[in-house]
């Protein structure tokens, strides 16, 4: 994405979360309610983008995350599978 703050292309950074979201929606198997809100925010983000294109990936994001906010949901369940490990040792 164009990241205008630098005035220059770049890559996203990798995130372990996502990463781990589209794995289990493209096997279809274990798919988790945030799961489906990455899907619910990635396609808002792209319509917001669309609509406006002279909005930033930042700005679409922020506006995505209003409705859908997919690292919220990854920090809860996530946060969630630490304690259930540590409540097993």
């Amino acid at each position: 994405y164009f990241n205008p703050v630098i005035n220059r292309w770049q890559r996203f950074d990798p995130d372990f979360a996502m990463a781990q979201s589209w794995q289990r929606l493209m096997i279809g198997k274990d798919i988790n309610p945030h799961d489906i809100t990455m899907i619910e925010h990635e396609l808002l983000e792209m319509k917001i983008k669309n609509d406006n294109p002279s909005i930033t990936h930042q700005e679409a994001h922020d506006l995505a995350n209003e409705k859908y906010d997919y690292g919220k949901g990854a920090k809860e369940y996530y946060g969630n599978l630490e304690k259930h490990n540590k409540n097993k040792k």
